[in-house]
C-alpha cells in the first residue's frame, strides 16, 4: 500500500488508513450532524490535544478560512479531506519535534511550521 505523500512529506499511512481517518473524525466533529462542519466543530478539531498542533485560534481561524474554498463559513467534507492531509503531513513531519509553531505562508490553502 502507499503512503500518501507530496512534496512536504508523508502522513505515515496508507490511503485506506487516511480515508477511514478523515471519515471517524469528520463523523465526531459534526456534532449537529448537518454534514459541514461549522467555524466551532473545526476549531475543535484543530485544538485538540490529540493533534497536538499548538497554534493559537486565530491560526486555527486562517487554516479554517483558506480551506472554505466556497466561502459559505463552513468546511465540507471535500474540503475536509485536504485540510487533514496537510495536518497530518505535518503531525507526521513533527513526531520527534519539539517545538511545533505553525505559521501560515504566502500561498492560499498552505501551512508550515516555523
Amino acid at each position: 500500500m502507499a503512503d500518501i505523500a507530496d512534496d512536504d512529506g508523508e502522513t505515515g499511512m496508507s490511503e485506506e488508513q487516511f480515508a477511514a481517518l478523515c471519515q471517524s473524525v469528520f463523523a465526531s466533529a459534526d456534532t449537529d450532524s448537518n454534514g459541514t462542519l461549522d467555524h466551532s466543530e473545526m476549531m475543535t478539531v484543530l485544538m485538540s490535544p490529540t493533534l497536538g498542533l499548538h497554534i493559537s485560534e486565530a491560526e486555527a481561524g486562517q487554516i479554517i478560512d483558506s480551506y472554505d474554498a466556497d466561502g459559505d463559513a463552513t468546511v465540507s467534507y471535500g474540503e475536509f479531506i485536504p485540510l487533514l492531509k496537510e495536518v497530518m503531513q505535518k503531525v507526521y513531519e513533527a513526531k520527534d519535534d519539539h517545538y511545533n509553531e505553525w505559521a501560515s505562508d504566502d500561498s492560499p490553502n498552505h501551512f508550515v511550521f516555523r
